[in-house]
């Protein structure tokens, strides 16, 4: 149904090129099974964590080394801030 903005007007028809055969209409999901809709790959990549080069490229992007590094750092700020309390 078309909207307020269409309502009253006539659509043109599509043309469609002699010779030529359409795509044919993508698959609803719910006309596939289950199977096909599957990919544990896909699954285990994204709930697995990152592997060593993704990690590699988040401690360089906030220029750490190593996670070891990442975590001294964290506790030298937390030891800093107590100091700095008293």
């Amino acid at each position: 149904m078309p909207g307020p903005a269409l309502a009253g007007r006539r659509l043109a028809p599509q043309r469609r090129t002699p010779g030529l055969n359409p795509e044919p209409a993508m698959p609803h999901a719910a006309d596939l099974p289950l199977s096909a809709l599957e990919n544990p790959g896909e699954f285990a990549a994204r709930h697995l964590g990152p592997d060593a080069a993704d990690e590699a490229a988040m401690l360089s992007a906030i220029g750490v080394a190593s996670r070891r590094a990442l975590k001294k750092s964290k506790e030298e700020k937390k030891i800093k801030k107590m100091r700095n309390k008293k």
